[in-house]
């Protein structure tokens, strides 16, 4: 029976039945029968003590139960969160990644081309992205360059409806003369396997008057309020750019119109188009034009006449700087997302003027530039005021500090300024501190000239550059067609009469490609400048200080420069570039070698051999006649 009762009783019972039997029994009670030591009351306790913790640990168990609810969701949230994290990721959401502090431009020679001249591929006698594509390998093999700079390509720069080019109808889409974006983005991928960096120019001063910013109203256009009847542009017209029954300004007349660049609005537009051709995977943009950006009124009140060169320098003011400084600011911003560099050059565009003995003012963007295309070697516009000239064309670079040159392009033309035949700049622009850039052309010496009537049936057809009229430094003549060689079939396929032929003889003067190439003549430019590029290579040429040597300034009438180039750690070498040379001259560097190895004389001169060793450092040119001597010597 007490086994069945057992059986038949709740846990509770069980437990209460079990405290009885464990509690003490008092044998001397008053009644004298055996009493237990606790009484009802305390029963009662204990009985509510166990319901009070049978409760506590039901309600505990409940608590427990609702944290590991929420712990197990928060956690397989952040699992899901990190996996949708992890597939952008690998997708290529942008990263931030660190930036090599190796640059491209620094440690490479730039080319510089305009498209539209180079190549044509589609029988249009117009030059075109397949045709540039088609030479790259001269470009990265024959030349030997690291970097291309493309002179402007967008829509309207050739085709429109004026006579003329350098215009921009829109910033985000190409000429149709030189191609599409697929082109474009064909070019790039095919560049970038052969580790050719590609860099676009921009001119962001003006824009045609059929811009789509124009017609949209979404930017500000250039005015002088105050006195509009005193403005001038820089070429002496008056304001005449008439938009919806306002008068603006424009630096060359209609059919363009300059942007007011301090404008928000106008320079959102700006960086909108920056970013986008960033995100096409450009490598770099070139600011063209940058001494006119942010012109200020009282430059042009006083007179109606071109400006004098003087007056010129004054252009060059800090609200160009502050422009270039926020375009600065959004392409480091993008650079920090992606990860890689991206060159931002800068080039005065056409001033006119030449430098006489000052520095170039273009120094003004040596904070928020990477490159500053200056004017030192470019014919009629550094140091020399007359072409040919006896002077030293580099009495100013010398005195630039060390960091500044490392931001200086070189070049010995530009889009605005046309190329002579002048070796001696060559060289100096390929052997000195800066970054080298050679503009198309010049490593043949080609020379632009006007004279004698140019074949209106090739690029530029005829057209003026931005109203200019055509003259022997106009910039149209910097935008000629390519010589390839002599018949013009390898310029294009269309040409099947004595056109090019004439244009080589009489307009450029210049040696061919493929005659060059095949001959592989010492005396030839394109020869020059491929040892120059290869001696360059030394870490000494790319990084290292330069010195000119005083000790030979006596001799101005035949001087053109005498420099030391220096690196720790690396060979140090002697650059001599002679504009005539003197009779019986001496070259005595015994104080700074103790034995030297010739590694180039240009044009090349007996007891001087390319890679011979010379035990005493003294040079003795006897009875020489050559001019435009080049000489590199390489201390032991």
């Amino acid at each position: 029976m007490n086994n069945f009762k057992n059986k038949i009783m709740s846990p509770r019972e069980r437990l209460l039945e079990e405290i009885r039997k464990r509690i003490p029994i008092e044998p001397d009670s008053e009644d004298g029968n055996s009493t237990p030591k606790s009484s009802i009351s305390t029963s009662f306790e204990m009985t509510s003590q166990v319901e009070s913790c049978t409760g506590l640990t039901n309600e505990t168990h409940s608590t427990w139960k609702y944290i590991v609810i929420v712990l197990s969701t928060v956690i397989s949230l952040l699992c899901l969160g990190l996996l949708v994290w992890s597939t952008l990721y690998i997708a290529g959401w942008p990263k931030s990644t660190p930036i090599s502090k190796s640059t491209f431009w620094n440690s490479e020679v730039g080319y510089w081309v305009d498209v539209f001249a180079f190549k044509d591929s589609n029988g249009d006698l117009v030059g075109d992205l397949n045709g540039f594509l088609s030479e790259v390998d001269y470009i990265k093999g024959v030349i030997g360059s690291g970097f291309v700079i493309l002179g402007p390509i967008t829509k309207g720069f050739y085709s429109n409806s004026h006579n003329m080019i350098g215009l921009v109808d829109d910033y985000e889409k190409l000429d149709e003369a030189v191609g599409t974006m697929d082109d474009f983005r064909h070019v790039l991928k095919q560049f970038h396997e052969k580790d050719l960096k590609v860099v676009l120019t921009f001119d962001f001063n003006s824009v045609s008057i059929n811009h789509k910013w124009i017609k949209e109203n979404r930017v500000k256009p250039k005015v002088f309020e105050n006195s509009l009847r005193n403005q001038i542009s820089r070429y002496g017209k008056p304001l005449s750019v008439d938009i919806r029954g306002q008068k603006y300004y424009s630096v060359f007349g209609s059919p363009s119109v300059d942007l007011d660049l301090t404008d928000i609005d106008t320079q959102n537009a700006i960086f909108d188009v920056i970013h986008y051709w960033m995100r096409e995977g450009i490598d770099g943009i070139l600011l063209d034009n940058a001494a006119y950006f942010v012109e200020q009124e009282e430059q042009h009140e006083t007179q109606k006449k071109v400006l004098s060169c003087p007056q010129r320098e004054e252009i060059y003011t800090q609200g160009n700087v502050k422009f270039v400084e926020k375009v600065r600011e959004g392409i480091d911003k993008w650079m920090k997302i992606r990860g890689r560099k991206v060159l931002l050059g800068v080039n005065a565009g056409d001033t006119w003027c030449d430098l006489t003995g000052r520095p170039d003012p273009m120094l003004i963007f040596r904070e928020v530039a990477d490159v500053i295309i200056i004017r030192e070697f470019l014919p009629n516009r550094g140091c020399k005021e007359n072409f040919p000239t006896t002077k030293n064309l580099t009495c100013k670079y010398h005195s630039y500090q060390d960091a500044y040159k490392q931001k200086l392009g070189l070049t010995v033309s530009t889009s605005s300024f046309p190329s002579r035949k002048d070796v001696l700049s060559l060289a100096a622009s390929l052997l000195l501190p800066g970054i080298p850039i050679i503009y198309y052309g010049t490593e043949l010496g080609m020379t632009s000239f006007n004279k004698g009537r140019r074949p209106e049936q090739l690029y530029p057809k005829g057209k003026s550059y931005n109203n200019e009229g055509l003259f022997d430094y106009g910039s149209i003549l910097s935008h000629q067609p390519m010589p390839w060689d002599t018949s013009g079939q390898r310029f294009s396929k269309a040409i099947n009469d004595s056109s090019f032929k004439n244009y080589v003889e009489k307009n450029i003067k210049s040696e061919v490609v493929e005659n060059v190439v095949d001959r592989k003549c010492e005396q030839t430019v394109y020869y020059l400048v491929q040892r120059l590029i290869n001696l360059r290579q030394n870490p000494t040429f790319k990084s290292g200080t330069m010195e000119e040597l005083s000790s030979f300034k006596d001799y101005e009438k035949h001087y053109y420069g005498v420099f030391v180039r220096r690196a720790a750690g690396f060979p140090t070498f002697v650059i001599v570039l002679l504009r005539y040379t003197p009779p019986n001259f001496v070259l005595d560097f015994r104080y700074i070698c103790s034995s030297v190895t010739v590694r180039l004389a240009y044009p090349s001169i007996p007891n001087l051999p390319a890679n011979n060793l010379l035990r005493c450092p003294e040079i003795h040119l006897v009875n020489s006649t050559l001019s435009n001597q080049i000489i590199v010597l390489q201390c032991n």
